[in-house]
């Protein structure tokens, strides 16, 4: 059950501190170009709370990655992001977490440090500045 829960929060954390870092070095990524909808998470934080109160917080970075952590369960995620050409904002996760079919893909929104909104599930997002 708590596995189910981890997967929720984090599925639900993008429309991601706390855990000791991966230190294994990755092999550079290509060059990424990032949209202006998308600009404004680049160091910063998403934070989710969703529809159950279960938190998660993703950080997106400029080359096409991202990472996160489910707080409430230490459980630390990451991968790439990309943007569709529809608009979608898709995340693969490596590892993929239990519960979660890679890709997950989800409308690009605009929103600017601040910004607070509901999404699809009922979940309440939030922008935070920096890495929180």
């Amino acid at each position: 059950m708590r596995v189910l829960f981890v997967a929720a929060a984090i599925v639900l954390a993008s429309a991601g501190a706390g855990f000791a870092e991966d230190t294994t070095p990755a092999a550079p990524a290509a060059p990424v170009t990032v949209p202006d909808a998308l600009a404004p998470t680049i160091g910063n934080t998403v934070v989710v709370v969703d529809a159950k109160g279960l938190e998660s917080h993703t950080w997106f970075a400029a080359d096409g990655t991202f990472s996160g952590i489910a707080p409430a369960y230490n459980y630390p995620f990451k991968g790439t992001w990309t943007i569709t050409a529809d608009g979608q904002l898709c995340r693969t996760f490596d590892p993929v977490p239990p519960g979660i079919v890679n890709p997950v893909c989800s409308p690009l929104e605009a929103h600017a440090v601040g910004d607070k909104w509901t999404d699809k599930d009922g979940g309440a997002d939030t922008l935070v500045a920096g890495k929180q």
